[in-house]
């Protein structure tokens, strides 16, 4: 791969690399094998509730709320009917918070716009229950009511549709936090996810001809934080992977 086709790769706006072979890669059925593992790790993640264990509607009311307990909670905010000052009014509560890029991009299965909206986590610094949980976002913010997160994770990485590469992509640029919530206390991949991550990653070096590891490393940055991390621990693995390439290379175009 030349220097102006990675720039080129860098100037567009990427997806994150879990399911990106697909769109990268000229050969369609290594891609397809690799988006459709990335489904099986998904439905794995959602049975057994430690990932994305949230609904991508607005949340309900459960039928039991008042057996309903939890530490990480998410909900949607509607700016047109939250008060005014709700930035303020999350940042005086007290709790760790963390807010989505405005979603003003996403459609309905009919194609239609979604009314524009904000995905926000909040954190209880102890067990909640659901009803004093929603007393404050249903009641003082007026936004949906609360659903309870096993895990942060799953719900943050879908503020930019991270995983989601068929929808909009959100800049992650564009996430607030505040009263001290820090996505790294809770941004752990799965094993399962990060051998994901590294086949995709592969697969892009070995469909798009990548020679050298600095080229690679471009390749990541120009793709997220998590793929640059993940090349950049892994250098030996895809040092040799570049160095195989180039061997291939050379020996079907006949040079020693």
């Amino acid at each position: 791969m030349k220097n102006r086709e990675v720039k080129a790769l860098m100037a567009e706006k990427k997806p994150s690399a879990v399911g990106t072979a697909k769109s990268l890669s000229s050969n369609n059925n290594s891609s397809s094998t690799i988006n459709s593992n990335t489904k099986s790790l998904v439905n794995q993640e959602k049975e057994d509730k430690s990932y994305m264990d949230f609904t991508e509607e607005d949340p309900v009311e459960p039928d039991n709320p008042a057996e309903v307990k939890g530490k990480y909670w998410c909900f949607v905010l509607y700016p047109e009917s939250a008060p005014a000052n709700w930035q303020e009014i999350l940042n005086k509560s007290g709790l760790a918070w963390a807010m989505s890029p405005l979603h003003e991009h996403d459609l309905n299965a009919d194609g239609s716009k979604k009314k524009a909206h904000y995905h926000v986590i909040i954190i209880w610094k102890a067990t909640t229950t659901y009803n004093a949980v929603k007393k404050f976002t249903h009641g003082t913010l007026n936004a949906t009511v609360p659903q309870v997160l096993h895990s942060p994770l799953g719900y943050y990485r879908y503020f930019t549709h991270k995983d989601n590469p068929e929808k909009y992509q959100y800049p992650e640029s564009e996430i607030l936090s505040g009263n001290g919530f820090d996505i790294a206390d809770y941004a752990k991949m799965t094993k399962q996810q990060k051998l994901e991550m590294h086949m995709s990653i592969s697969q892009m070096i070995l469909d798009n001809k990548i020679t050298s590891y600095a080229e690679a490393v471009m390749m990541c940055m120009s793709l997220g934080f998590d793929e640059y991390e993940m090349i950049t621990t892994h250098t030996i693995h895809f040092t040799n992977l570049c160095k195989s390439v180039t061997f291939a290379m050379n020996k079907d175009s006949g040079k020693d």
